[in-house]
């Protein structure tokens, strides 16, 4: 009896473990997720990148320290019969109103309604960094044939070996999509789904400086931090 439950566990882990590695997010390069688009083994790349940084336009970034940026748009695969083979579906979306950028809470629905699970994906964003993210969440969720291009759109001034990956780039960077001269557009209109269904203010660079309440609760949680380490350093 015991050598059957013993069994049972071993198999049970072993079970585990296969399915845990049975999908992982696979490293690729622009020029590979290029090739691998016209080729058809990949079904589509997706850019996660907001829709201000795919419309190709200039934008407000909100972030502290960000403002005006601009882009040059997003990809374009066209293959021979005129199919896109490119979409946009945010992972995360600015939040002018916190001054922030946040996850996209319809990311994962709309990706499910646009792209089913036996599709192979290619994921792609400004650096590599939230691709990286949305690529793990599409794992977790049952997508097997997830690629990451590692680099991304713009590429990544320096590789730290968490979102980079040492064969695609070299000490100094990694080299991103428009690196390689292929294919962007610019000013083209955004195809991010849901987008409207989140609530955004007028932005403004005055509207930069923090508010009185903001400010207040700030400062009421540092004076509690300070109190809190006394009581700490007393005892």
């Amino acid at each position: 009896m015991k050598r059957f439950i013993v069994f049972s566990l071993l198999l049970f882990l072993i079970i585990g473990v296969t399915n845990a590695f049975a999908a992982f997010v696979k490293p690729i390069s622009p020029i590979q997720a290029y090739d691998m688009l016209l080729s058809g083994d990949i079904d589509y790349l997706v850019d996660v990148r907001t829709p201000q940084e795919w419309s190709g336009y200039d934008y407000w970034d909100p972030r502290p320290g960000k403002g005006w940026k601009n882009t040059p748009g997003h990809p374009v695969v066209i293959t021979e019969e005129g199919e896109n083979k490119v979409l946009n579906i945010s992972y995360m979306l600015f939040d002018y109103e916190n001054q922030a950028r946040v996850k996209n809470p319809y990311f994962l629905a709309d990706f499910k309604e646009l792209i089913s699970f036996d599709k192979t994906v290619a994921l792609l964003c400004h650096s590599g960094v939230r691709s990286f993210l949305a690529a793990n969440e599409l794992i977790n969720a049952g997508y097997e044939n997830v690629y990451n291009i590692v680099g991304g759109f713009e590429g990544r001034p320096n590789c730290d070996g968490t979102y980079c990956w040492k064969p695609f780039c070299g000490e100094e960077g990694c080299p991103g999509w428009i690196d390689y001269e292929l294919p962007v557009i610019d000013n083209d209109s955004t195809g991010a789904y849901h987008y409207k269904e989140i609530v955004m203010v007028e932005w403004s660079p005055q509207a930069h400086t923090p508010i009185p309440s903001t400010v207040l609760l700030l400062g009421s949680g540092f004076i509690g931090f300070l109190g809190l380490r006394k009581k700490i350093i007393k005892h």
